[in-house]
């Protein structure tokens, strides 16, 4: 079974080096395969659950450590996968 979490992702493009807060996929042995192609954003149909999304991104971003974008690839089931999964958070 994967799971997820909100972390914040290092990210290297060209000679540009940013953070974003990302939706992180960890395979069966909790380790980062995958990651949303562009870092979250939050909009829901009624502002209490916006609240509670902000909250929880805040919590995982705080309990887990900051992720280099190039670490995000262990290979899974379908084989090796990285910052191209097209979700949006």
């Amino acid at each position: 079974m994967t799971t997820w979490n909100y972390r914040i992702v290092k990210v290297v493009t060209n000679d540009n080096i940013w953070y974003g807060l990302f939706e992180v996929y960890n395979n069966k042995a909790g380790l980062p395969f995958m990651r949303t192609t562009e870092p979250c954003t939050f909009s829901c149909d009624e502002g209490p659950e916006v609240l509670k999304a902000l909250q929880m991104a805040m919590n995982d971003a705080l309990k887990y450590d900051i992720l280099d974008d190039e670490d995000i690839k262990e290979k899974n089931e379908d084989g090796y996968r990285r910052g191209d999964c097209s979700l949006s958070g």
